[in-house]
């Protein structure tokens, strides 16, 4: 390589190389770049020593900003300024006042002090005078402004524009930058697929080139969505870029973001020494809107440990700490300050903290958080019907942003955002006293994920009523068939139970959730023990400790269990427990018994005619189980259905059967995967079939017997919600799943299933069939999921 000919050429390739390194976040190599090219342009005379020197000190602006704080940045800046009047006579002296002007814009925005930037961004607009690369800079800059003002109407065409222009003068960071602010501002509207899809083309586009802003846009997207594990990774990221870069402002925000991060992990306490830590950061740099950001975060968090049984968060303190953060335009702020004052009792103060405001487009989560405080504000005033409505139209919004997704993950990740909202709405209800009350309360934010209509990909998109099943249409249908319903419900540390259906209506504590989690573990643990033991003397203990297990778990459940008169039992269980093999449990044992995610979402399974004797029927044998082919033979002769075995019983097959109405049985190895539960399978002749590919066909199928291990398992989410392979069929559509909650000998499985469909062919319904035709050890991991 030629080295450069003059001190301009030798300062133009160090300022070119430094942009290129601040644009890909190595903020200290930039810097060190910068201070050699302000020795290169000493090094001319006159009037071109002097713009050289000022168009350098223009760069390392933005480069020592992190370190010297705005200040120290503005004052480079302001001796740009002096250098480039001194220098007027030389052609360049104009475009460096310019750039002077651009990268105070860029300052200001960055320390949160937008208006001043916009207004200065404004008149920058298409000068004649700006080179491309700053020209794209305004534009960007203009749309990212004035998001952050609140006017998200006018951010869509500067961004526009700047990825254009980007795109045809060949500045890559800019255009993935654009694209990422547009995702954003996707974001602020409320549409999180549009954000995440931009996002991904940004990341696509440059894969390398990942500066903090566009791993935090990221992270902030799919944390809108509640995807807190995925956007963990992204922000411990963007904290080592910003770390090794040595970009202070970015550290900062990143440790603002994971306050957020901590909040929705229900952790207030990290969450807070996150922001506060942020906030101090924020103002030894100057930038003060940001420390107040940081602040609120702060502040949300020190409100959700007061909410704690043994708090010692000081509600006058923090009433102190809201008051000093309140902004008259800040709906944010003032819902923080009328929380804070409803937790010192003052509830006149808080709802005229509260006041009116315009709803206005916001991300959902702030939506959410402000409903909060609305009704935190009507029930602490007394007026109860008034916070009914406030959380019922909470929930409503909630269960429209799931409905929106096609993708089972984020519908079901959503419902993170309603835990605090669902707390409320139970404490009102137990407040009350009632069973209507407490129904209401659990069931409207119970399960979401699993009761709404599935959106198949190129499908139409039908309007449904989002809103949960009425208490009389619930007790109708549980009459009609002689059915006892058990909904569990965990809150604050304790377990409910709501039994319907016996005559006997009543809310039951059933003790603690410590105790309920260990007696779930216990059986689990058990059950799988004895899947696993071969010496009879060893089997003969273990399954005394198997039904010591159960007898515990039926012991803490037994106030909740329906009358002997119920024919059959439902059993809503809570994201607390793992699988359970409830067929074993005493009180239920004996009895047909359908786990459902949801009372409403049972309902609406249980009117929906089931698949008659005559329904198309597919039967597929998985390779390497000895009886599964003999199994699949003898359903399908049963009821003159289709039989693939071998290479015909392929992922493809299993798709289209269940994509169809009728019967589909899988006799197969089954996974479920605890970490991953969207990749556990039933194994087919061309590899396993996972549950995320179902959601790209829909499922019609009215029954699917799953004979196979443990794919009846699922990961909880909050919510109530869960994943999984049965909780993917029924989410995607499925009436009735037969599947195992654990290991099943192959041999077990063969000896019952022609069994079961017999039962099923002579009029029975799932769970009727299933409890007629299963057997000892361990035919009972079996059970009917969704509805019988």
């Amino acid at each position: 390589m030629t080295a450069p000919s003059t001190p301009a050429d030798a300062v133009a390739t160090l300022v070119q190389q430094a942009l290129g390194e601040l644009g890909s976040g190595r903020v200290a190599t930039a810097r060190r770049l910068l201070r050699r090219a302000v020795d290169q342009a000493s090094r001319a005379g006159g009037d071109e020593a002097r713009v050289l020197r000022g168009r350098t000190l223009v760069t390392l602006a933005a480069a020592e900003h992190d370190r010297i704080g705005l200040d120290g940045a503005l004052a480079l800046l302001d001796e740009a300024e002096k250098l480039a009047v001194i220098g007027h006579a030389h052609p360049e002296a104009a475009t460096v006042g310019v750039l002077t002007r651009v990268q105070r814009a860029a300052l200001l925005g960055r320390s949160g002090r937008w208006q001043e930037s916009v207004t200065l961004y404004d008149g920058l607009a298409g000068h004649p005078l700006l080179p491309s690369r700053a020209a794209c800079a305004v534009e960007l800059n203009r749309g990212l402004g004035r998001q952050f003002l609140g006017d998200e109407s006018a951010s869509e065409e500067p961004l526009r524009r700047a990825e254009e222009m980007a795109a045809l003068y060949g500045h890559l960071d800019i255009q993935v930058a654009a694209l990422h602010n547009r995702g954003a501002l996707a974001l602020r509207l409320g549409d999180v697929p549009t954000a995440l899809e931009l996002m991904a083309r940004a990341s696509a586009l440059a894969p390398d080139v990942q500066p903090v802003a566009a791993l935090l846009g990221h992270a902030r997207a799919l944390m809108e969505v509640g995807l807190t594990d995925e956007a963990g990774p992204l922000l411990s990221e963007a904290a080592g870029v910003a770390s090794a870069s040595g970009g202070r402002l970015d550290l900062a925000e990143t440790w603002m973001e994971q306050a957020r991060l901590a909040l929705l992990r229900d952790d207030p306490a990290h969450a807070r020494a996150l922001a506060r830590r942020a906030a101090r950061s924020f103002e030894r740099l100057g930038a003060s809107t940001w420390a107040r950001r940081a602040r609120l975060v702060a502040l949300e968090a020190g409100l959700m440990d007061a909410e704690r049984p043994g708090s010692r968060a000081g509600s006058s303190r923090l009433v102190a700490e809201a008051r000093s953060l309140t902004d008259g335009n800040d709906p944010m702020a003032r819902a923080l300050l009328a929380t804070a004052l409803v937790h010192a009792g003052q509830d006149q103060a808080a709802a005229v903290a509260l006041g009116r405001f315009s709803r206005g487009a916001a991300p959902l989560s702030d939506t959410l958080r402000t409903g909060l405080a609305r009704a935190r504000v009507h029930a602490a005033l007394g007026r109860r019907r008034s916070a009914d409505a406030a959380l019922a139209a909470a929930a409503e919004l909630l269960a429209r942003h799931q409905a929106g997704q096609s993708d089972l993950e984020s519908r079901t990740a959503l419902a993170v955002h309603g835990r605090r909202l669902r707390e409320l709405d139970v404490a009102l209800a137990l407040a009350d006293g009632g069973v209507p009350a407490v129904y209401r309360a659990s069931e409207r934010w119970r399960s979401v994920a699993r009761r709404l209509p599935w959106i198949v990909p190129g499908a139409p998109v039908t309007e449904t009523d989002l809103r949960p099943a009425s208490l009389a249409a619930m007790r109708a249908a549980l009459r009609s068939r002689r059915t006892g319903l058990i909904s569990l419900i965990r809150h604050r540390g304790e377990v409910l139970a709501l039994t319907l259906g016996d005559g006997r209506e009543r809310l039951s504590r059933l003790g603690t959730e410590e105790s309920w989690r260990e007696a779930a573990s216990r059986i689990a643990a058990d059950a799988l023990a004895l899947s696993r033991v071969a010496d009879p003397a060893l089997h003969a203990v273990v399954r005394a400790s198997l039904e010591a297990s159960a007898r515990h778990l039926g012991d803490l459940l037994a106030p909740a269990v329906p009358a002997s008169a119920c024919d059959q039992v439902v059993v809503i269980p809570s994201e607390i427990l793992g699988p359970v093999a409830w067929r074993l449990v005493p009180g239920l044992a004996g009895r047909p018994i359908v786990v459902a995610p949801a009372a409403t979402a049972w309902l609406e399974r249980a009117t929906t005619p089931a698949a008659g004797p005559d329904a198309r029927t597919t039967a597929l044998a998985g390779p390497g189980l000895e009886r599964a082919s003999a199994e699949a033979t003898d359903v399908a002769a049963l009821r003159g259905g289709m039989l693939l075995t071998g290479p015909d019983a392929d992922r493809a097959a299993l798709l289209d059967a269940v994509a169809a109405p009728g019967v589909v049985h899988v006799a197969a190895h089954g996974t479920h995967h605890e970490q991953s539960p969207m990749f556990s399978s039933i194994r087919l002749t061309d590899g396993p079939a996972y549950a995320h590919t179902i959601q790209r066909v829909g499922v019609r199928a009215g029954l699917i017997v799953l004979s196979a291990c443990e794919v009846g398992r699922s990961q909880p989410r909050p919510g109530d919600e869960a994943l999984g392979l049965t909780a993917a069929l029924l989410a995607c559509g499925g009436r009735t799943v037969v599947a195992a909650c654990g290991p099943v000998p192959d041999a077990t499985a063969a000896a019952m299933m022609p069994a079961l469909h017999a039962g099923l062919l002579a009029g029975l319904d799932a769970a009727t069939a299933l409890e007629r035709c299963a057997g000892d050890d361990p035919a009972w991991l079996f059970c009917a999921y969704g509805a019988a």
